[in-house]
């Protein structure tokens, strides 16, 4: 039991340290960018610029609710985007 114990408390600090990679910052403004970019309705571009401005750590449920937004508007994606939305889902989701 006390092995089972050590194993998760060392996975919780490496799990912590891999999510923390990207900061919440680097996070926004990368929304932002695809926001910008993907959305083209104002009004719906301005709601989730406010959504992503909110966002504070670990901000997973927000994250995936304001990717999920993003994607309702995409038609085809940027393959350089395609990294950056991986990258985002791999730290915060």
């Amino acid at each position: 039991m006390r092995q089972f114990a050590s194993f998760t408390a060392r996975a919780t600090k490496i799990t912590h340290k891999a999510i923390s990679q990207m900061s919440i910052e680097d996070l926004k403004k990368s929304l932002e960018y695809l926001a910008v970019k993907y959305v083209a309705d104002s009004s719906a571009l301005a709601e989730l610029t406010q959504r992503i401005q909110q966002i504070q750590p670990p901000g997973f449920p927000a994250v995936k609710g304001v990717l999920a937004d993003i994607h309702s508007h995409i038609v085809e994606v940027d393959p350089k985007d395609s990294d950056l939305f991986r990258e985002i889902g791999f730290h915060y989701l």
